[in-house]
């Protein structure tokens, strides 16, 4: 019997473990998950799609990065002025595509991964909780 707990014991330490480094990853997930949809709008873009990259784009915006509260981790933890430039790096791919400037595009695409990337690991290091803030707070 004393080593089926062990056993046990052992298993819920474990799985223990890996929630808690989950959540120390919360962020990091939400930035890697935005990144993925921006790969998406780059994909329908270079594929000559521009409907699909527009809505892949609103959708990693609104879909991804605020419904995520990573916007509202970003302006609380790290500050207004950084939220305001990694929406605009939204705002620029969006504008670049109209421009039909790939390259450009691509640039800036690649910078905002980079952003979110950091930002990521930044509001994770601080242990910025996943609900942020509430509703009517």
């Amino acid at each position: 019997m004393m080593p089926l707990r062990l056993i046990t014991l052992a298993v819920v330490a474990a799985l223990s473990l890996g929630t808690a480094q989950a959540a120390d990853a919360h962020w990091q997930g939400v930035a890697t998950t935005v990144a993925g949809a921006i790969d998406g709008v780059v994909t329908h873009f270079e594929a000559g799609d521009d409907k699909s990259a527009r809505a892949a784009l609103t959708e990693a915006y609104f879909g991804r990065f605020e419904d995520s509260k990573m916007e509202a981790a970003v302006r609380k933890e790290i500050g207004k002025d950084r939220a305001v430039e990694v929406e605009g790096m939204f705002s620029d791919i969006r504008k670049a595509m109209k421009a039909g400037d790939g390259a450009e595009m691509r640039r800036i695409a690649s910078q905002l991964k980079a952003a979110l990337k950091t930002d990521g690991q930044a509001l994770d290091a601080a242990k910025v909780p996943a609900d942020v803030y509430e509703v009517n707070q």
